[in-house]
């Protein structure tokens, strides 16, 4: 025999956390009501069945946030790691203008030396930024890859409840 319409919505607000009392009232029905149809494997299938709808729900909407703080993470990055190579082009422009003006006589070897260095450092610093956002790809595609597979993955047969190691039989 199938729940009905009521029993239905009594299990799902009780999966959600709603107590007795407050399903009963939802319902407009006895607390007693919902109290006993709590005893019904059918009626308790059927909570069990919303928990999981409901932590299928959450799941998802999680993972939806995480990719999209992801891509906002990603976006914010290579913006700052396109500044920071800009800013070093530039610096390494302006250098290369001001050496080319340069008498002989003007030229101090450590101020110029320490001014190349600054700007293959401030280079460096953009392939390095560079480098950790291609890796942030790469952790991009694995996460991509394991929800894939995971959502491809087969319940466990019934009597089965798996752990992080193996299956065990109940």
């Amino acid at each position: 025999m199938s729940l009905s319409v009521k029993e239905q919505q009594a299990a799902e607000f009780l999966a959600k956390g709603h107590t007795d009392q407050e399903t009963a009232t939802l319902l407009g029905v006895s607390r007693s009501w919902v109290a006993r149809h709590k005893k019904s494997s059918e009626f308790i299938s059927e909570i069990e069945s919303a928990k999981k709808r409901i932590r299928q729900i959450i799941t998802e909407y999680t993972k939806i946030g995480i990719l999209n703080d992801l891509e906002d993470f990603r976006d914010r990055f290579r913006y700052a790691s396109n500044l920071v190579y800009q800013v070093s082009v530039s610096y390494l422009e302006k250098l290369k203008t001001a050496t080319e003006l340069l008498k002989d006589e003007d030229i101090n070897p450590s101020k110029i030396s320490s001014s190349i260095k600054q700007g293959v450092e401030s280079l460096q610093i953009s392939l390095e930024i560079e480098q950790a956002f291609l890796g942030l790809d790469e952790l991009t595609e694995q996460v991509n890859d394991l929800t894939k597979i995971n959502s491809q993955r087969k319940p466990p047969p019934n009597g089965y409840r798996t752990t992080n190691s193996e299956n065990h039989l109940n």
